[in-house]
Parts: C-alpha cells; structure tokens; sequence
C-alpha cells in the first residue's frame, strides 16, 4: 500500500510539474504577442500623426496602412493558435485569448483605407486604436490569470512535500487505491474564476455604456448594433461557463477553494 501511495504521489507531482512548464510556456509566448500588439498601437498613433500634419495620408502611406492592417490580422492568428493549441482543458483561458484574437482581427479589419475616397480619414484613434486596447487588456488580464495560476501550482508543490514522508490512514489509502470518486477531480482554479468574473464585469460596465449613448435600440448605428450583438453573445457564454464552474467548484471543491 505505502509503494501504491508513493507512485499515486509521484504522479500527482509530475501532472502538476508539467501543467507549470506548460503555462510557463504560454506566458513568454503571451510577453511576446502583448510586445507586438504594443508596437502596432504605436504604429497607430504614428499614422494619426501623420494625418494631423498633412490633413491627409499619401497614397504610399495608405499602402503603409494595408501592410499594417495585415501584420494585425497575422497577429490575431497567432494569439488564436495559442487558445487552439495550448488551451486544451482551461475553458476559461480560451474564451479570454479569443476575445482578444477578435478585438485584434476588428482592429485589422477597421484600418483598411480606400486610398480614393479615405485620405483624410477616418483617423486611427476614431475606432483602431479602441479595438487594439481592448486586445490589450483582454492579453494583460490573461497574463495575470496565468501568473496565479502558476504561483498556485508552485505553492500545491511544496504543500505536497511533507506527505512522501507522512502515513496515511488506512481509508485515505483505500480511497486512493480506488480512484477516490469525485474528489480526485480537480476543481476549476481560483484564477480562472476571478479571470471570469472580471471579463462579466466588463462586459457589463460596456452594455451599459453603449444603452447610455444610445437609448433608444431603434436609433441605434449598425456599427454599436453588431458590438451590442457580440456583447450579449459574451454574456451568455460566460454566464453559462461560470454556472458550470461554480456548480463543479461546489459539489467537488476540499474547504477552502473559491464558492
């Protein structure tokens, strides 16, 4: 029984070993994409730069801004390979990095100019530079979430320490020896609940915003119809991730995780 209690011990700490190496990894590939979505908010501010001096962009300028439009794009592919390849079991995680893919891909899609007709505008900061701050945010609140989630791996680790060298009654063992039910089931993480409550939050504080500029629904610019559209598409879909995280946290959860 005690080999049996060793090995179940030892496989506990290689799954949460390599759970650690595995978010280590999408968090320098995380510093890498923010770094990049950084520089092209800059590039953005660079463009509206332009237009103020001159009142127009050239027509070399404007094929500046489709090279820029799609070095966006690229990016948000890339930000959306992370949540397909990484993210596989942190439901959470996926529906944080795709939200800040999509704000990337509104932001390449909002950059194109026709060089007849958009010269003079509409500058970057109109409805870009919106879109890439959003990405932003949605990347520096999944950068946070991952650096708790590793420090609550690191800190399960050495809690489990002390208990190679401790015997266990003869019923934890029976229990480990039968696969322990329910309670072997891990629990969603703290981080992935407080991450899915401040992405609610905001989605809130922005449906209000939009209701408060626009009251009236009928009056409403197809534009501010489609974000409102999404919104209520976020709200749901979180809603019902955070039900079944917290009903799971609740039936399977030791005292102490996060209700």
């Amino acid at each position: 029984q005690r080999e049996i209690q060793d090995v179940q011990q030892l496989v506990k700490e290689t799954e949460e070993n390599l759970q650690r190496e595995r978010l280590e990894k999408i968090a320098e590939s995380l510093k890498l994409l923010s770094d990049r979505q950084e520089s092209l908010l800059k590039e953005s501010d660079r463009f509206d730069l332009l237009l103020n001096e001159k009142g127009a962009w050239t027509r070399a300028q404007i094929l500046s801004l489709t090279g820029f439009s799609r070095s966006q794009n690229g990016l948000a592919e890339e930000t959306e390979l992370v949540s397909s390849r990484d993210l596989d079991g942190l439901p959470v995680f996926m529906k944080t990095i795709g939200m800040a893919g999509r704000s990337m891909r509104d932001a390449a899609k909002l950059a194109e100019r026709n060089p007849r007709t958009q010269t003079k505008g509409p500058p970057m900061s109109e409805k870009v530079v919106p879109a890439q701050k959003e990405a932003l945010k949605r990347l520096g609140q999944f950068q946070n979430a991952l650096k708790e989630e590793i420090s609550q791996l690191a800190s399960a680790g050495k809690e489990n320490e002390p208990e190679e060298k401790q015997e266990k009654k003869p019923d934890e063992a029976k229990q480990n020896q039968s696969g322990g039910g329910a309670q072997d089931r891990k629990p969603p993480s703290i981080a992935q609940l407080k991450l899915l409550r401040n992405l609610q939050s905001d989605l809130y504080d922005r449906t209000e915003q939009l209701s408060t500029k626009f009251p009236d629904s009928k009056k409403m610019p197809e534009d501010a119809r489609r974000e409102m559209l999404q919104l209520q598409k976020d709200q749901r879909e979180i809603g019902e991730l955070l039900e079944i995280l917290l009903e799971f946290n609740q039936r399977n959860a030791p005292q102490g995780v996060l209700q």
